[in-house]
């Protein structure tokens, strides 16, 4: 086999192995993002007196359990927002009508919790919020936060860029290989 062929071969190899490499570290960060979501949000949900929003809130025990609500329509018709652990104990059991509710609670449990919002009224409520485990009040410290995110994305940060740095690699070995093989055509007499 001719050397101009190994080289284009060799470069194929080299950039499909970059190209793997980098598409499945994105994903599993990705995966790794998704499957930690701790934070929910309700954009303008109908909740009727006979179905209630539900949602299930991770706890680690630590985090503030955080219910942010805003844009209850209409005003008039109240609403009860509980927290439970797994074992039904009730943390919070609060009742609001025509305010913003913006109830944050430290639970110190761990699992999960099940919040519920209740219509309480006659009518469907509209309603929108937030409703997580990771405060969106609290103060963030950048440099904490930066060592966090390293510390938990290194491995697949750095796939992620040696991906690209392989499949380059590989570009530049197809270029090669292709100048190697137009230039041994050239050679070639007719």
């Amino acid at each position: 086999m001719k050397r101009s062929y190994k080289i284009l071969i060799s470069g194929t190899i080299i950039l499909i192995f970059g190209i793997s490499l980098g598409g499945i570290s994105v994903i599993s960060m990705w995966a790794t993002t998704e499957s930690e979501q701790r934070d929910y949000t309700i954009d303008k949900s109908i909740i009727t007196p006979d179905n209630p929003l539900f949602k299930l809130v991770p706890s680690n025990g630590n985090e503030e359990i955080h219910v942010v609500l805003y844009d209850i329509q209409p005003e008039d018709n109240p609403i009860n927002i509980t927290i439970k652990t797994e074992d039904g104990t009730i943390l919070l059991d609060k009742i609001a009508q025509n305010q913003l509710v913006d109830d944050f609670y430290n639970p110190k449990t761990v699992g999960s919790l099940h919040v519920t919002i209740t219509n309480l009224g006659a009518e469907p409520v509209t309603v929108s919020g937030i409703i997580g485990s990771s405060s969106p009040a609290q103060e963030v410290d950048p440099e904490t936060t930066t060592k966090l995110l390293m510390e938990k994305y290194a491995v697949q940060l750095y796939s992620v860029i040696s991906g690209v740095v392989i499949a380059f690699v590989g570009i530049v070995v197809l270029i090669i290989g292709g100048a190697i093989f137009f230039k041994n055509r050239m050679k070639k007499p007719l």
